[in-house]
């Protein structure tokens, strides 16, 4: 199995600072709008609240997906919408055990570990999370929207998920990345069998199953395909016949949802959708999107007229990268390649090329 890559973090210091800065300030919506505080009845201690609706308003959910009503596509994988300066401000629900709040905690820790981020409780923020049990909803389920939407947003978990990896599945979506199988090129290494969708194969806006196997077109993607992917599907996912309803008699042979194409089949197929452990590409990813502030990429294959060195706006070219790089920091280049002319690099710095490997002469 993969380990949980662990990308080098800032100093405490500096972390401070830009937390006090950005309280200071004020943190804007998505829309660029602020949002008040819900009108709830219910308070609790540390001034906690009881949220009876587990939707975010205005959206529907898919799967464990909640979006935007009316809007299909819901994002790419790698939202655009991330969290401001790596600070994701929540609040629990006055629902949420003591016990579910330190599995919560403990994988806010997690992601903490490989990216540049900080989770804070806090009251209602311009932008926040709350967190809230759905055991005692009439659909109890797991669910969160993508990235940071603007306001406040809610994250669904049941006890269930909390005392399992699937809360470390819903929080990578609320900071913004989607499914692995949806990723744009997954024909590849999957096959999705439609007709064993629960529900039908069809996705209409609205709301059908079949809408968690749609490929997002023209989505950002990185890094070769993770079998291994906490944000991956199982085998059996919203399958119209589980070994579950197997075993309890409701149909008589279990059908699989996503099939692992060969050779990967072997290792992959029993697998896919492990709620077990952060996978090195999953920590890779974040440390991406939350990359440190001395962090600067570049890609030979993007295009377009933004670049700023980030991750989704990196530099096309190596010398710029290279230039642009503060003494001690560390340029990721993001395809691999051989780039001519380089000379002799003069400063300090960390060169690293996560896939395709680089030759410099």
């Amino acid at each position: 199995m993969s380990q949980a890559y662990e990308p080098r973090r800032g100093t405490a210091s500096s972390r401070l600072l830009l937390l006090s800065l950005t309280i200071f300030l004020g943190l804007g919506t998505a829309s660029g709008q602020q949002s008040s505080p819900p009108d709830v009845g219910n308070s609790g201690a540390a001034g906690r609240i009881h949220l009876p609706n587990p939707l975010t308003p205005g959206y529907v959910l898919v799967g464990d997906i909640q979006r935007p009503q009316g809007y299909d596509s819901y994002g790419s994988l790698y939202a655009p919408n991330l969290w401001n300066a790596g600070i994701v401000f929540y609040s629990l629900d006055l629902n949420v055990s003591a016990t579910d709040e330190a599995l919560i905690r403990a994988a806010m820790d997690d992601w903490e570990e490989v990216a540049d981020l900080v989770f804070i409780e806090s009251s209602p923020q311009l932008n926040w999370i709350h967190i809230r049990d759905s055991d005692n909803d009439v659909t109890p389920a797991c669910n969160s929207s993508i990235g940071m939407q603007g306001g406040m947003q809610t994250l669904n978990l049941t006890s269930g998920c909390a005392q399992s990896f699937k809360v470390h599945h819903e929080l990578g979506h609320a900071l913004g990345i989607h499914h692995e199988h949806n990723r744009p090129g997954r024909n590849a290494f999957v096959t999705i069998n439609w007709g064993n969708i629960l529900g039908g194969p069809n996705c209409i806006a609205g709301g059908e199953i079949a809408c968690n196997f749609v490929i997002k077109a023209g989505a950002d993607s990185y890094g070769p395909y993770d079998f291994d992917s906490v944000m991956h599907y199982g085998q059996y996912a919203f399958s119209g016949c589980k070994p579950s309803d197997v075993a309890a008699g409701t149909c008589p042979t279990a059908l699989t949802t996503i099939d692992v194409k060969p050779p990967n089949d072997v290792l992959w197929q029993g697998q896919i959708g492990q709620r077990t452990h952060l996978s090195e590409w999953d920590g890779t990813v974040m440390s991406f999107l939350y990359a440190e502030n001395d962090w600067v990429f570049v890609d030979f294959s993007a295009s377009g007229l933004i670049e700023t060195g980030q991750y989704k706006y990196p530099w096309q070219t190596f010398s710029n990268g290279l230039t642009l790089t503060p003494n001690g920091g560390e340029l990721i280049v993001l395809t691999g390649g051989t780039v001519s002319g380089v000379g002799t690099i003069t400063k300090a710095m960390t060169l690293r090329a996560p896939v395709g490997g680089l030759v410099l002469d």
